[in-house]
C-alpha cells in the first residue's frame, strides 16, 4: 500500500470513527468536522508543505500561470500571509523583484519540474527549516538549484514563511 492509499485510508477510518461519536451523541457534527480537519492538519509535516507547494508552483509556471501576478488563491494554502504582503509590496516597488521570490532566480529549468526534493526539516518550536533540492540528483552541478526554505505553524498548517539560496 502506497503512502497516499495510507493516509487515504486511515483518514477514511478516522472519518468512520467520528460518525460513530456523533451518532452516539457524544459530539455535534461541527465538533467531529473540526476535529477532521486537526487530523488531516496534523499529517502535512513542514518538508511535505514544502515539497508539494514547490510541486504546485513549478507546475503553474510551466503553464505560463504565474501564481504571484495572478495572486493565485492557493498562494494562502501554503505562504504565511505576511510573506505574501512583503512580496507584494516589493513587486510594486519603484525597485521591483530582481528574481522570482520562491526561487530565487530569474528562470526555472524543465528539469526541476519533476525533481523537487526535500531533506526532512529542522523543528524548533512552531519554526521549521527545510533545505529544498530543485533538479535530478543525477544532473549537471550547474542545474541543481537549492533553498532553504523556512516555515511557521500557526497550530493547524505550516506556511512557508521565507526562502532564501542554500
Amino acid at each position: 500500500m502506497t503512502a497516499r492509499r495510507w493516509v487515504g485510508a486511515g483518514l477514511v477510518a478516522l472519518g468512520a470513527a467520528l460518525a460513530a461519536v456523533v451518532a452516539q451523541g457524544e459530539a455535534t457534527p461541527s465538533v467531529a468536522a473540526s476535529t477532521v480537519g486537526h487530523a488531516v492538519a496534523a499529517e502535512q509535516s513542514p518538508d511535505k508543505v514544502a515539497h508539494d507547494f514547490y510541486a504546485w508552483y513549478l507546475g503553474q509556471l510551466a503553464k505560463n500561470q504565474d501564481p504571484l501576478t495572478l495572486k493565485a488563491p492557493q498562494l494562502r494554502d501554503w505562504v504565511d500571509t505576511a510573506l505574501l504582503a512583503e512580496i507584494d509590496r516589493k513587486m510594486h516597488g519603484a525597485d521591483g523583484l530582481d528574481a522570482d521570490y520562491f526561487l530565487k532566480t530569474q528562470d526555472y529549468l524543465d528539469g526541476w519540474l519533476e525533481h523537487v526534493a526535500v531533506a526532512p526539516a529542522k523543528v524548533s518550536g512552531q519554526t521549521a527549516t527545510a533545505v529544498v533540492t530543485l533538479g535530478a540528483p543525477t544532473a549537471a552541478r550547474d542545474e541543481i538549484w537549492k533553498l532553504r526554505v523556512t516555515l511557521a505553524s500557526d497550530g493547524r498548517r505550516w506556511r512557508i514563511r521565507s526562502v532564501a539560496k542554500a
